[in-house]
C-alpha cells in the first residue's frame, strides 16, 4: 500500500464543493431544507459548511433573533445578549445570513409564545467548507 502522501497531489484536484443556500420556511411549525452534500437536517438542528447562506422566509407575522445557548433552549426575550436580526417582526419575509463563522448559532422568534411554541433553530456552520 502507499503511503498517504503519495494521494496528496491526486487529491487536490477536488476543489471544494461552492457555498449552498438551505432554506429554512419560518412560520409554525418551521421546515428546514438543507441543500447540498455535506448538509443535513436532525429536528430543529441544521448543520451547513462554511460560508453557505441560510435563508429564513415566514408568510406570517415573525421576527429573528440570535443569541447565546442558554436563552435559546430557555426562549428568553429578555436575554442582555440577544442579536436582533430582524427586528420589529414583519408580516411576510425574507432574511438571508451568511455562515462565514464555524460553531453553533441559534435562531428564534421574538414574538410572544413563538419560540415555546417552536419557532426556533440551531444551526450548527462546519469548521470548513465542504
Amino acid at each position: 500500500v502507499a503511503p498517504l502522501h503519495s494521494f496528496l497531489p491526486f487529491l487536490s484536484f477536488f476543489p471544494p464543493v461552492a457555498p449552498t443556500t438551505s432554506v429554512i420556511r419560518w412560520d409554525m411549525p418551521i421546515s428546514i431544507d438543507p441543500v447540498g452534500a455535506g448538509r443535513s437536517t436532525a429536528g430543529k438542528v441544521l448543520t451547513v459548511c462554511l460560508n453557505d447562506s441560510v435563508v429564513f422566509n415566514w408568510q406570517m407575522t415573525h421576527g429573528i433573533v440570535q443569541d447565546k445557548r442558554r436563552p435559546w433552549q430557555r426562549c428568553n426575550l429578555a436575554s442582555a445578549s440577544k442579536i436582533l436580526i430582524v427586528d420589529p417582526p414583519t408580516a411576510t419575509g425574507s432574511k438571508t445570513i451568511v455562515m462565514n463563522r464555524p460553531g453553533a448559532r441559534y435562531y428564534y422568534c421574538q414574538v410572544p409564545g413563538h419560540c415555546r411554541g417552536g419557532q426556533k433553530v440551531k444551526v450548527i456552520v462546519r469548521n470548513a467548507p465542504c
